[in-house]
């Protein structure tokens, strides 16, 4: 991944969310809660959304994944390398 992404608000969230926390594992409530600031709801697809989206613009392969990847049943964890600065706030 080089250069410069064009990332809506919730794509941004969500990444500065997983690399803050890069290697664990966050639930999509915890996701939805960054994301929205309330609990996920069963049938709301947004963060898998957000997910996907952001994925494809990282040219990210969900089944060979480089920087996100989904722990079935639970959420997503961040497995690249987190810059430097990623504790910072954003």
């Amino acid at each position: 991944m080089t250069g410069m992404l064009d990332l809506s608000t919730n794509e941004f969230t969500a990444l500065s969310l997983l690399v803050r926390h890069v290697g664990r594992v966050m639930d999509r409530d915890q996701i939805m809660q960054e994301l929205r600031g309330m609990d996920s709801d069963a049938f709301n697809r947004t963060v898998d959304i957000t997910m996907s989206r952001l994925r494809q613009k990282l040219g990210d392969d969900p089944k060979q994944p480089t920087y996100i990847k989904t722990v079935w049943g639970t959420g997503y964890v961040f497995i690249g390398e987190a810059p430097q600065d990623a504790d910072r706030e954003v």
